[in-house]
C-alpha cells in the first residue's frame, strides 16, 4: 500500500499544518484547496488516504466524497472528512 496522502483543504494554514504534519511522520503529501484541482490529482490516484474539507469554494466535499465513491477505479481510497 501506498503512504501517499492527498489534502484537499481549502485554508492554507490548516494546509500547511497538515502537510507538515503527516510529512514528518514519514507520508508524501500532495495537496490541493479546490474540487477543480482535486480532480486533476485524482486522474492518476495512488493514495492510501484523502483527507478532505467539507467545505471547499467550488463545492461540497460531501458532493466530491459522492463523485470519488461512485468511480470504480478510486472508490476504494478511504476518505475522512474534516470540517
Amino acid at each position: 500500500m501506498s503512504n501517499k496522502v492527498l489534502v484537499i483543504e481549502d485554508e492554507p494554514d490548516i494546509r500547511k499544518t497538515l502537510e507538515y504534519n503527516l510529512s514528518r511522520e514519514g507520508y508524501k503529501v500532495e495537496s490541493c484547496g479546490s474540487i477543480e484541482e482535486a480532480n486533476t490529482f485524482l486522474e492518476n490516484p495512488s493514495y492510501s488516504i484523502i483527507l478532505l474539507d467539507l467545505m471547499l469554494p467550488d463545492g461540497s466535499g460531501l458532493d466530491l466524497c459522492r463523485q470519488i465513491k461512485s468511480n470504480s477505479t478510486i472508490q476504494e481510497i478511504p476518505i475522512l472528512i474534516l470540517t
